[in-house]
């Protein structure tokens, strides 16, 4: 929803100068909106929220008495925006080699589903590495499977690809049933966990997800290949080859995972400024009006 709007400094100097062609914008002027917007009142202005009902109807009377007319396709002020907000519920992870059940000391493992309810028994596992070669394709048979990717990025990897977000959407299109980064240095567990544990607002239009997905640590893939009869460090620098086409564990997997996923009907605000003449278009305003709702410790 970010990247639709602006920013909420730039809305309100539109806000004031629209009003008073050639008046210099005060502080006073802009501290009022800031400290109505930012006020209790508004709840934070969670997206899908009373917050947000408050604060589109506060932009679309200031907007009018500025003298901005709806901007939206319909005629009216508001363009819908659908979102997602998804958060770990609960989760259990088996793996087994040859039959038998694997004793894996670690907890260091966060799942969430793309859907409420994500199971599967016997699901294939692959260590992809990097998960791209150095041209940035996947090379390994990745589709079906729940793969482990490493999370940092390598010197042979292309610039579209350092990122764990951008190899991760690889694999997925290439057929991955689920994607398991493993962090690592550039991004410790810890982060990863918090940044899963904040339950984050995506774009549904733009939410590519697999099946399931999370996050280990390095020390869980030890404990996890170790437990399979295998050698993590050999793996490991196998995969810092640029040619490197993945390797299976010999485990499958059995998954069940619980995920609190919440979908939002959300809006922005847009209003215009037409031109003089027909026919000769108009300046668009919008607002990045959103904030984080109310936060609880």
């Amino acid at each position: 929803m970010r990247a639709l709007r602006f920013t909420s400094f730039l809305l309100l100097t539109c806000l004031t100068s629209v009003a008073v062609i050639g008046k210099p914008v005060t502080e006073s002027e802009l501290r009022k909106h800031v400290e109505i917007l930012a006020s209790d009142e508004f709840e934070g202005r969670g997206p899908g929220t009373e917050g947000e009902r408050k604060t589109l109807t506060y932009l679309q009377k200031q907007w009018s008495k500025a003298g901005l007319k709806p901007g939206a396709r319909d005629g009216s002020w508001y363009q819908p925006v659908d979102l997602i907000r998804r958060g770990p519920k609960q989760a259990t992870a088996q793996f087994f080699a040859k039959g038998e059940k694997l004793r894996v000391v670690s907890d260091d493992i966060l799942l969430v589903g793309r859907e409420r309810q994500y199971k599967a028994d016997a699901l294939p596992t692959l260590f992809v590495g990097h998960g791209v070669n150095g041209q940035g394709k996947v090379v390994a048979d990745v589709k079906g499977k729940l793969v482990f990717v490493l999370a940092d990025d390598a010197d042979f990897l292309p610039a579209d690809m350092k990122s764990a977000r951008a190899r991760r959407t690889a694999l997925i299109d290439a057929g991955a049933a689920g994607v398991v980064s493993i962090s690592g240095e550039q991004f410790d567990f810890p982060v990863f966990r918090r940044a899963i544990l904040s339950r984050s607002i995506t774009w549904e239009a733009r939410d590519k997800r697999a099946d399931v997905e999370g996050v280990v640590s390095p020390q869980y893939m030890v404990a996890l290949v170790t437990a399979a009869g295998g050698d993590w460090d050999k793996l490991r620098v196998a995969a810092r080859a640029a040619d490197y086409a993945g390797q299976s564990f010999g485990l499958s997997a059995n998954l069940d995972v619980e995920t609190d996923v919440e979908r939002i009907s959300s809006n922005n605000i847009i209003g215009r400024i037409p031109g003089k003449k027909s026919g000769s278009g108009a300046v668009i305003f919008m607002g990045h009006w959103d904030h984080f709702g109310i936060c609880r410790p």
